[in-house]
């Protein structure tokens, strides 16, 4: 033991102090203002035990369905993917805060629907099936256990008769079941909702053409389809990556990650973006979330214009002031634009196709946030549809396939990147005067206000160059209207074995069925390597589970594409509703009873993902008339980080606290350098060694004093850093608080008490 926890051990055992309250903790006897007599002395291990155990035998915390007209509150946690390492003090600052709400909320005498569960599937639980050969449900079960021994041990009020896991085959068949909905239907722009595919009309000619055509038609719409898509592939991990788990092109454990074009499952969650940016406004969810969500679907409208390259092809560009194209001086394209190949020249094939493979390496973030901006040329030029000038084309990182169609006009009198581009490339910065006669007017006059510095009037009459501007690529149809979006369609697919399968079959005559909710839930083969392979999951190899064949000898194979772990997570608070029910997701009675989450209470790290694919889900869903709410969570609360100490070095390298040794001086110094550090708060990690086991604090002090010192660090939102020092204080308090409370219940409540202690 340390020197700093036995100090800490004397000071909540009263053995350091003198004073009254050290000696009352000891004295056995309790003293109250109005009753005075013995009680026995605070024991956390003995209370806490016992009154586990009363909650266990007489099912205090069972949610019974909701009585007509009945109160009721529904508190749900984000629940976590449980890891072999268990939880540290961090984890349960949000279940704790959402604890306190839901006894608070049965004591006004609401039914609490405060249930838990496992984010069970994804990549962790794989690599360690590929490196142990343990079958990742073992290691998930195991994992789940010891998560649900800590949260029972710090007497958190979950109704564990409604556990669930998304890994269940039980669970897992109505996740199916949601897919196979939403890839029957499609989005029907003209009434703004999802609807079955069955309703979508075929036009004649396409209905001329055959079954196949018919399909193809049919597939073209679909919430869900399947296509080749520049994804982050991790190599090492056999794995694709969210642009959230790439930094600098690498994954999180420092493996090198590529973009590369993949075939993948995608969601048309883009089909939703106004109508998840409109649901914001009725939600009572913390700003900084709904600015995230905003920024991340960032709708803006303005114009696509048609540019014509020397070859004859179009190239579509988006512009959000049309008037830009006046000072357009050369035209850049994304590495994967579709019309590259035939946009190169030959001389430039070698330079570019360079260029490009240097590209694949670099993530999203790191291409549309990098300050230098720079590119390769083409050799060939693009025709400003209104001045008639040569714009010569460049293949630049900076801009991404899917943003503004993956081209963009550049302006250097406008954009300061585009200026220093030109610089660097030696490319004019003056665009040429063009135009009808009304444009070149308007242009000299704004050129001849902008020199005499008059604002007011140049801001009058670019409003009038806009307008005319418009008005001539309107007229020769050259642009038209459009809006764009920074969100992309979702890639709901990964290349892992440890996913739920996508219940789908690929026939040999070019058809794709869905499996029946009969023939559901699709549970995953039994392997003996699990290792990704060639960019396929190991499912790929297992024969027997892939090949099929139907009543009529018709061969087919299986999807071996897994769903991302966000599909079980979209939807798990429906049915903790109803968990057991084997004929539906959840009774239409007990939804409209609970109707969606009062309080959700979890990390903001979730904005753009966990929140904003629920969403989607629950919007495509309702429309279909599976579920009866558009939105899930009514009230979101984020808790804030809980660090723990760190040390730095001068140059800015945390390094492990069992590195660093304090000398008599109180200054802290490296081991192995000598070099002074600094104490700092950092993310609690294994690798810097300052994970806090809530296990030990709770052994040593009690779980009402683990509780009471989290929740007294400061504001639940707020970040907060673990100090073991202050703990004495939290114990204190419960002390004094039993001291004070005890004998009320010793005179007044023996035979309560003699309940729980059966």
């Amino acid at each position: 033991m340390n020197p700093e926890d036995s100090k800490l051990k004397e000071e909540v055992n009263g053995t350091s102090g003198q004073g009254p309250s050290a000696k009352s903790h000891t004295s056995g006897e309790c003293v109250s203002p109005s009753v005075k007599g013995s009680c026995p002395e605070y024991d956390p291990k003995e209370i806490e035990t016992r009154w586990r155990r009363f909650w266990d035998k007489t099912q205090t915390f069972c949610t019974n369905d909701p009585l007509p007209h009945e109160k009721t509150f529904y508190c749900l946690d984000m629940f976590p993917y449980p890891s072999g390492t268990g939880l540290h003090v961090g984890h349960p600052v949000g279940y704790i805060a959402s604890d306190i709400v839901s006894r608070m909320k049965r004591m006004q005498g609401y039914n609490v629907l405060h249930p838990m569960g496992w984010d069970a599937f994804g990549l962790p639980a794989e690599q360690h099936a590929i490196a142990t050969g343990q079958h990742p449900s073992l290691s998930i079960k195991q994992n789940a256990a010891r998560y649900k021994d800590q949260m029972q041990m710090m007497g958190l009020s979950f109704d564990w008769n409604r556990e669930v896991s998304t890994t269940d085959p039980a669970y897992m068949r109505w996740t199916q079941w949601m897919f196979v909905k939403l890839y029957e239907s499609w989005f029907d722009r003209a009434e703004n909702r999802a609807r079955p595919i069955s309703e979508l009309k075929i036009p004649d000619e396409v209905v001329k053409q055959g079954g196949q055509a018919v399909r193809e038609y049919q597939d073209s719409r679909r919430l869900v389809y399947f296509d080749e898509v520049n994804v982050n592939w991790c190599p090492a991990l056999g794995a694709v990556l969210s642009n959230e788990e790439v930094f600098n092109g690498k994954s999180e454990k420092g493996h090198p990650v590529v973009r590369m074009p993949m075939r993948q499952a995608l969601m048309r969650i883009t089909e939703f973006a106004d109508r998840l940016l409109e649901g914001l406004d009725g939600l009572d969810w913390p700003e900084h979330i709904k600015d995230q969500q905003r920024n991340w679907i960032a709708r803006r409208e303005g114009f696509k214009v048609s540019l014509i390259t020397e070859n004859g092809d179009p190239l579509a560009v988006f512009l959000e002031h049309p008037e830009k194209i006046l000072d357009g001086v050369f035209v850049a394209v994304a590495p994967e634009h579709p019309s590259l190949q035939s946009i190169v020249k030959q001389e430039c094939e070698v330079s570019v196709g360079n260029y490009v493979e240097t590209c694949q390496s670099l993530s999203e973030l790191a291409r549309s946030t990098s300050k230098d901006y720079d590119g390769v040329f083409t050799g060939s030029y693009a025709i400003n549809p209104i001045t008639r000038a040569k714009m010569p084309i460049y293949v630049t990182a900076h801009v991404l396939p899917e943003a503004d169609w993956g081209a963009v006009i550049g302006s250097p009198k406008l954009d300061e990147r585009d200026r220093k581009f030109c610089l660097k490339y030696g490319e004019s910065q003056e665009a040429m005067i063009g135009g009808s006669e009304v444009i070149t007017n308007l242009w000299r006059q704004a050129a001849h206000l902008e020199a005499l510095g008059d604002d007011a009037g140049l801001e009058k009459l670019r409003g009038q160059l806009r307008e005319a501007v418009v008005n001539e690529m309107l007229d020769g149809e050259i642009a038209s209207p459009a809006k764009v979006y920074r969100l992309r369609d979702w890639v709901f697919s990964r290349q892992r074995y440890w996913g739920e399968p996508i219940p789908l079959v690929h026939w040999e005559d070019g058809s794709t069925t869905c499996l029946d909710l009969n023939q559901l839930p699709l549970t995953l083969p039994e392997l003996q390597d699990y290792s990704p392979k060639d960019g396929q999951s190991a499912l790929a190899r297992a024969d027997s589970w892939v090949n099929v064949e139907d009543s009529n000898g018709r061969r087919g194979k299986r999807e071996v594409l897994t769903m991302p772990q966000w599909a079980g997570s979209c939807w798990y608070s429906l049915r903790f509703m109803d968990p057991a029910n084997h004929d539906a997701i959840v009774r239409p009675e007990l939804e409209k009873a609970w109707k969606s989450v009062d309080l959700y209470v979890g990390g903001a790290e979730h904005a753009t993902l966990h929140l904003l694919y629920s969403r989607f889900w629950f919007q495509a869903l309702h429309d279909l008339g599976v579920v009866q709410t558009s939105e899930p969570f009514t009230k979101l609360f984020n808790q804030g980080m809980l660090g723990s100490f760190a040390y730095q070095t001068d140059q800015g390298v945390i390094v492990p606290v069992d590195q660093v040794k304090q000398a008599e001086d109180g200054k802290f110094y490296h081991n192995a350098s000598g070099e002074q550090v600094t104490r700092v708060t950092a993310k609690m990690s294994k690798s810097l060694k300052n994970v806090v086991n809530p296990d030990d604090v709770i052994a040593d002090h009690g779980a009402d004093a683990f509780r009471v010192h989290l929740m007294f660090m400061g504001p639940v939102e707020g970040p907060r850093s673990w100090d073991t020092r202050t703990l004495p204080g939290a114990v204190r308090f419960i002390r004094k608080s039993y001291d004070l409370i005890a004998p009320y219940t010793a005179e007044g409540g023996a035979e309560f008490v003699s309940d729980a202690r059966e």
